[in-house]
């Protein structure tokens, strides 16, 4: 649950970032079970003129945390994301280190 929260989080955090702002996400799609490591995907839902090869999504900076006042666990620095577009849309999915 811990897991599923801090990923919630992470992307609302993303979504402050200037460069995904111009961005409408949709529903985020839970792949794993419980106590598996987390997999997911959240659709992005209008590109406005942006070809989604070129949107980039990281996470907050400390900086960002700091300023809303909002704790930085750890292991959200080994989170990276990739933009990947399938018949059934373009999605931002989360890659978990091993280590979190």
């Amino acid at each position: 649950m811990l897991r599923k929260s801090a990923f919630i989080l992470t992307m609302l955090l993303c979504s402050l970032v200037t460069q995904v702002l111009a961005q409408e996400l949709g529903t985020i799609s839970v792949e794993s079970n419980s106590n598996q490591t987390l997999r997911a995907r959240i659709e992005i839902l209008q590109l406005g003129g942006t070809r989604w090869q070129d949107i980039t999504v990281q996470m907050a900076s400390a900086d960002d945390f700091e300023r809303f006042n909002i704790e930085r666990v750890p292991f959200l620095t080994n989170i990276r994301f990739s933009v990947e577009s399938t018949t059934q849309g373009k999605f931002c999915k989360p890659d978990i280190g091993s280590d979190c």
